[in-house]
Formats: C-alpha cells, sequence, structure tokens
C-alpha cells in the first residue's frame, strides 16, 4: 500500500501489454500456431507481474526477507505435521491462528503428548541471546493456546457443567535453516524444547504427556477453527468500517 503508485503503474503497462495480445487474437486465424502462443501467453504474462511485484517487495522493504523466511519456516513446519498425521502421531492441527494479544503458528493436538503450540523459527544461526528470544516467545505462545483451549472447552461444556481436567499445553521452539546444525540433541532452554526440523517427527513421538481421544480431538479442532473464523470475521468488520469512514479536513 505503501507503493500503491509504483504497483498501479506496473498494473498498467502488463494491462497494456494483455489488451495488445487480445487484439492480436482478434485478428489472426483461430487454428494459427501464432494464436496458439499468444494463448499461452496471457497466463504467462500474469506470472511475469505477480514475479515482478514480488521481487521488488522483497529488494525495497528491510523486513521483507525475515517474512518470507517465517513463511518458510510455517510451511515447512505444516508440511511435518501432515506426515505426522499419516503416521499417527497426532489427530489434528490448526495453523495461524490469529488472536487479540498475538498470533499462534501452529496448535497440534497429538494422540499422546496433549497439545502442542508451534513457534516456527527459519535463521541461519543461532547463539544464546537467541535460543532465550525463542523460548520467550514459545512461552507466550503457549500462553495463549492454553487460554483458547480453555475458553473453548468452557464453551462446549457450559456454565453449570461439570469441571473438565485442562488439556496439557506444551511450548516447543521448531528450527529450520542452517540454524538446525547448531541445535543440540533434546535442547531445552527456560522449560521450551528447541528442536531442529528434520527431527521434529522423531520429537513428537517420543513426546508424552496425555492421550487424548479422537472424539476429542475433532470437537476441540472444531471449536478452534470456528473461534478462530469468527475472530477474523470480526478484524474484517473492523477493517471495513474503518476504511468506510472519511477522514474530516478541517
Amino acid at each position: 500500500m505503501r507503493n500503491k503508485r509504483a504497483v498501479a503503474t506496473v498494473a498498467a503497462i502488463f494491462a497494456g501489454v494483455v489488451a495488445l495480445e487480445l487484439a492480436l487474437l482478434g485478428l489472426l486465424p483461430s487454428h494459427d500456431y501464432t494464436t496458439t502462443a499468444l494463448w499461452a501467453l496471457l497466463p504467462a504474462t500474469f506470472v511475469v507481474f505477480c514475479w515482478i511485484v514480488h521481487t521488488a517487495f522483497l529488494t525495497h522493504e528491510g523486513g521483507a526477507i525475515h517474512q518470507l523466511r517465517g513463511a518458510w519456516g510455517e510451511d515447512n513446519t505444516s508440511t511435518e505435521l501432515q506426515a505426522a498425521k499419516r503416521q499417527g502421531l497426532i489427530w489434528r492441527s490448526v495453523d495461524s491462528i490469529a488472536l487479540e494479544n498475538g498470533d499462534i503458528d501452529h496448535l497440534v493436538v497429538t494422540r499422546r503428548g496433549g497439545i502442542v503450540v508451534i513457534d516456527s523459527k527459519w535463521c541461519s544461526g543461532l547463539d544464546d541471546e537467541k535460543r532465550a528470544i525463542f523460548a520467550f516467545t514459545a512461552r507466550r505462545a503457549a500462553k495463549r493456546g492454553q487460554a483458547l483451549v480453555n475458553t473453548v472447552t468452557q464453551r462446549s461444556h457450559g456454565r453449570h457443567s461439570a469441571p473438565r481436567k485442562a488439556l496439557t499445553v506444551t511450548p516447543v521452539v521448531v528450527v529450520w535453516g542452517a540454524a538446525q546444525s547448531s541445535v543440540r540433541d533434546d535442547e531445552v532452554v527456560d522449560g521450551v524444547a528447541i528442536v531442529r526440523g528434520s527431527g521434529f517427527r522423531t520429537w513428537l513421538a517420543r513426546l508424552e504427556a496425555e492421550t487424548i481421544s479422537q472424539k476429542t480431538a475433532t470437537e476441540l479442532v472444531a471449536r478452534i477453527e470456528g473461534f478462530d473464523e469468527n475472530r477474523r470475521a470480526v478484524v474484517r468488520e473492523r477493517e471495513r468500517e474503518r476504511q468506510s469512514v472519511a477522514p474530516v479536513r478541517t
């Protein structure tokens, strides 16, 4: 949005290119090789446009590479969670949960390890200071996860229902990138496990906290996903209301 004029200019140029291609398609025979090539060129033009905008963002925005690394870390962890589900290590997981006081990268309902809140990191180096920071952010994410689980569990049982034993929420930092080689076996910092991405499923297989039934896992994940969607809907509505209010000039 800060560079909307530049983006609009590039979009206008590509719109002109597309218009030219469409004009040529209208003039050429329908079964001509050139016509076939132009039809193939249309989606390629759109891909090039997206690539230019993406590359420009990475080049000019100082924090862009950190966003990209974060996305890589979360994507890799999601892939590992899918494999862990196929192996029978977990029941379900919910990614990128938006909350008022922060977000949660991944909340995982395991079979025998309670609930795991994962903070994914992609970095090239790992020192003691960074370990402490990662552990601190993971503990905060776990607190958010525990509050979320408690909220949806209480809602599912009602105010006058018998109290249910709270599910254990375990924080973990999963490290990706070159820093994986710096992660020690069974490393724990301030009560938070720090695990290399390549060994994450092995760590999950060894985790023993509490057994969760499939029925409980299904109900819990459904309620968390519903809570997350409602929260996102509220945020979108507030954003629309904010944009619809014109600034008052004096």
